[in-house]
Formats: structure tokens, C-alpha cells, sequence
């Protein structure tokens, strides 16, 4: 069987059906170099066909340059035809396989090496960082980030919400905070000297001046130093 000429005989258009019927029972008994040598019988049973109908069906491939034949004898006598596939029939039929191929390969899939982030809870000490800080001041100027940290912070501490990303999932607090503000009418929107002013007491407490944990600005607790001196 060659898998090649067969591929290369089903990409040909070949009229009418019964010779291309043949033609592929040719290319089921081919060898590697494109010759067979099958039997009327033989290709009877493999096409389903009349004697007659094959007739017609070589003589068409042959007209069509599909295939060759030579009739071999022994003693005068004829024995079998030797029927060979051209050698373009080759390159049409190497190509119509690699097409195929290449059209159906699936490509491996790659699994995603990427560590993933697992939920976990907001810690006690969460606060915003000074690059969030500035985000909001940035893109949110109407809103006290400082508060909305303090409120954000307790409530996700009082439901016990695990989150991958918790700067992540502030900004969508601070976001909404604002849609929230313009619903609700100017007279409840902070004013930016005001948020700009808890901002910096945020940054100066916690960045600037050594301690740890977070400083709520209403509380009269002075903050605790850590390190030396």
C-alpha cells in the first residue's frame, strides 16, 4: 500500500468517479516505487466493478497521464500489466502529504510553568503602599485613599475574604469608591487638599518614620518606633 499515491490521487480531480475508484485501488496495491501488478479479479473485488468498466476506467488514467502500463509475457504469451504511477505523480503526492500533515498536526501543548498566586486573607497590618498611594492620588484625586484604606482593610478583615491580590482588589475599591461619590452629589466628595494632606501623614508615619503597622490618622496613639537610637 502506498499511503503517498493515495493521498496524491484523492487530491487529483479525476473524471468520472469509476476511474478514480480504480486509480486509488491502484495506489492501495502500488509499491514504494509506484508499480503493481494486480489482477482483473483482484480489482474487481477491491472496486466492486464490471471487467468492462475497469477497461475504461485505465484507459481514461492512462489518457490523463495518471498512471503507465506495460503488458509483460512468458512465452509469447501475456501474463499481467505492470502499472506504474509517473514519477511526478510522486511529487504531487509527497506535497499533498505534507500539506495534509501539516493541517491536521496538533501542536503539543505547553503547559504553563508560571507559579500560580494563591488566595489568602488580608493581614491585620495591610496597608496601602506609597506607589498605591500614588495611583490613587494620580487617577483618583476625589477620593481619601487614606479612609478608604482604613474601611477597605477592616472589612475584608471582618468577612475573612481570601483574595490573590490585594493592591489589585483595593484599586477596584477606590474605582468604585469614586462611582459612588458621583451618585451620590458634590457635597460628599473629599476635598483634595484634605486627601493630599492624610496622604502624606500616611507616608511620613509609615515610610518615613521607622514604624510599623498601620497609623490610623483619627487616633491619638503616638506611633511606635522600631530599630535603635
Amino acid at each position: 500500500m502506498s499511503i503517498t499515491l493515495m493521498a496524491a490521487v484523492f487530491g487529483k480531480d479525476i473524471k468520472p468517479a469509476g476511474a478514480k475508484l480504480v486509480a486509488l485501488a491502484l495506489a492501495d496495491y502500488a509499491n514504494h516505487e509506484g508499480k503493481c501488478w494486480p489482477s482483473w479479479k483482484a480489482l474487481e473485488k477491491k472496486t466492486s466493478l464490471h471487467r468492462a468498466t475497469i477497461a475504461r476506467a485505465l484507459t481514461r488514467l492512462k489518457e490523463l497521464g495518471v498512471i503507465e502500463s506495460k503488458q509483460q509475457f512468458e512465452a509469447n504469451i501475456q501474463t499481467v500489466s505492470m502499472i506504474t504511477f509517473p514519477v511526478s505523480q510522486f511529487a504531487t503526492a509527497e506535497g499533498s502529504q505534507n500539506e495534509t500533515q501539516n493541517r491536521h498536526t496538533v501542536k503539543p501543548h505547553r503547559r504553563n510553568t508560571t507559579p500560580q498566586r494563591r488566595a489568602s486573607k488580608i493581614a491585620e497590618d495591610w496597608t496601602p503602599d506609597e506607589t498605591l498611594l500614588a495611583w490613587c492620588a494620580e487617577k483618583h484625586p476625589t477620593v481619601d485613599a487614606v479612609m478608604e484604606a482604613l474601611k477597605f482593610r477592616d472589612h475584608y478583615i471582618s468577612i475573612g475574604k481570601p483574595r490573590k491580590d490585594w493592591n489589585a482588589s483595593f484599586r477596584n475599591w477606590i474605582r468604585n469608591e469614586e462611582k459612588f461619590q458621583r451618585q451620590r452629589g458634590p457635597a460628599h466628595r473629599s476635598k483634595p487638599a484634605a486627601i493630599a494632606a492624610n496622604n502624606d501623614e500616611l507616608v511620613n508615619r509609615i515610610l518615613g518614620s521607622g514604624t510599623t503597622g498601620w497609623i490610623d490618622p483619627d487616633c491619638d496613639q503616638a506611633p511606635v518606633k522600631t530599630g535603635t537610637g
